[in-house]
């Protein structure tokens, strides 16, 4: 649970920043940011999204093919989209089966985090 709240914090960040960096034509920095949340593509079992990334990084080097370079980041956003919606879905899920009793009636006054992490000592 934790790598995939993980992701669902820090890679729509990278995304956006990616994405702005390709309008800016920072090359340098699309290389960094693309080899950087590229295992993390892998890690969650998207293989072909992580090769798109690899290849933004390689063309990202090689300053080539600007229409290539468009066409990957624009698969990675809609892809990543689709694929930030299902696994907040999945984690909401999940959280739920382990603590289906968490309610804000059962805690009044209390905040009950809707789409973050239950620290078990927090006292919930």
């Amino acid at each position: 649970i934790e790598m995939i709240e993980m992701f669902l914090n820090k890679t729509p960040q990278a995304l956006e920043k990616l994405n702005s960096s390709y309008h800016e034509k920072n090359w340098d920095e699309m290389k960094q940011i693309a080899h950087r949340i590229k295992p993390s593509f892998g890690y969650i079992g998207l293989p072909d999204t992580q090769k798109m990334l690899a290849e933004i990084e390689k063309l990202s080097e090689e300053h080539t093919n600007p229409e290539r370079m468009a066409e990957l980041v624009e698969e990675v956003q809609v892809v990543s989209k689709s694929v930030f919606v299902q696994l907040q879905s999945a984690l909401t899920y999940e959280i739920n089966l382990l603590f289906p009793v968490l309610s804000r009636q059962d805690f009044p006054g209390k905040i009950i985090p809707d789409k973050t992490r239950l620290n078990p000592d927090s006292g919930f």
